[in-house]
């Protein structure tokens, strides 16, 4: 979602996404994202919205993985 993009300090809205990944494919680049999931602070609210930025992100770039949130004292 674009409040955790926030969060971690890279604020990308949604519609900047979807069309710079559009261009990348115009442009015949192959491409994989990953996810990080799981983030402890992270609402049912926020986890829909990114789930409904999934389906609007084009088919052809594939993720590679999806990693849960592992936190770390210190």
């Amino acid at each position: 979602s674009e409040a955790m993009l926030r969060e971690f300090h890279r604020p990308v809205a949604r519609a900047k996404a979807i069309e710079a990944a559009n261009i990348i494919i115009e442009c015949g680049v192959e491409c994989y994202f990953d996810m990080i999931t799981k983030v402890h602070f992270e609402t049912e609210e926020h986890c829909r919205e990114t789930f409904e930025f999934l389906l609007e992100f084009p088919q052809k770039i594939r993720s590679i993985g999806f990693g849960a949130m592992v936190n770390f004292p210190g």
